[in-house]
């Protein structure tokens, strides 16, 4: 699951996918943990909005990427 939520101009909008545009600057990253797809998505509409309330003038794009875990490690 690809997740993309924005806020421009005061207003916050999300869309599936990562396919949102960078024309400026690419701010950083942060890896976090959830323990549901919702707790995730929620959270990051939270993010997006308070953005949009505390700089309207900025455009922000967070992308929510699942990643994995990797493998179990071996008995021993």
């Amino acid at each position: 699951m690809l997740s993309t939520s924005s806020s421009a101009g005061g207003e916050v909008s999300r869309v599936d996918g990562p396919y949102a545009e960078a024309k400026e600057v690419v701010g950083g990253w942060a890896i976090m943990q959830y323990d549901s797809l919702e707790e995730a998505v929620a959270d990051q509409q939270e993010f997006a909005e308070l953005h949009a309330k505390h700089w309207p003038e900025i455009t922000v794009i967070s992308t929510l990427r699942q990643i994995s875990e990797g493998p179990e490690a071996p008995d021993a």
